[in-house]
């Protein structure tokens, strides 16, 4: 898809903003930054998906409670002191070349959603989304619906035990 897009063979490109600040896309002679479009003109704001990949801590630590207090405290600090940096040097100093590009930024970083799908993917079936492939994918979706919808229901019936 980079190699497409940088020697101009497409006309968007859509991907991490992280690609914004590599090398290909610095070497391009110009190209801007969209957020992704809304579904329709009814969808009141912008929505950005978020990549949401989990840490997670072995079973074999021996305390696992300082394990989970250094991970939020990471998280933290990244949050507080890493993302702005990554945002104003690397996006918006590198990854920018013009002003309608900086404001799609801001407008990209205020609105961030992680979809329930892709956290709980291969919780609630996967292959419901991976069979996008098969010749007749609405009959080859629906024979597998029963198996899916006992998975998100096992998994909603999880979540609320959180609650308490």
């Amino acid at each position: 898809m980079m190699n497409m897009f940088s020697s101009d063979q497409a006309l968007f490109m859509l991907h991490r903003l992280e690609f914004a600040t590599r090398e290909t896309m610095r070497n391009m002679e110009k190209y801007g930054i969209l957020p992704t479009p809304k579904y329709d003109e009814s969808q009141a704001s912008y929505l950005t998906s978020v990549v949401n990949d989990v840490a997670a801590i072995p079973g074999v630590v021996k305390d696992a409670d300082m394990s989970a207090t250094v991970l939020e405290a990471l998280q933290y600090y990244t949050y507080t002191l890493v993302q702005p940096q990554y945002f104003e040097i690397a996006l918006k100093r590198k990854g920018t070349r013009d002003e309608a590009s900086l404001a799609m930024l801001e407008l990209i970083f205020d609105t961030p959603v992680c979809d329930f799908t892709y956290m709980y993917l291969d919780l609630i079936g996967g292959d419901l989304f991976m069979g996008i492939n098969q010749k007749n994918y609405a009959s080859w979706a629906k024979s597998r619906y029963k198996n899916f919808e006992k998975k998100i229901d096992k998994l909603i019936e999880t979540v609320k035990g959180f609650e308490s």
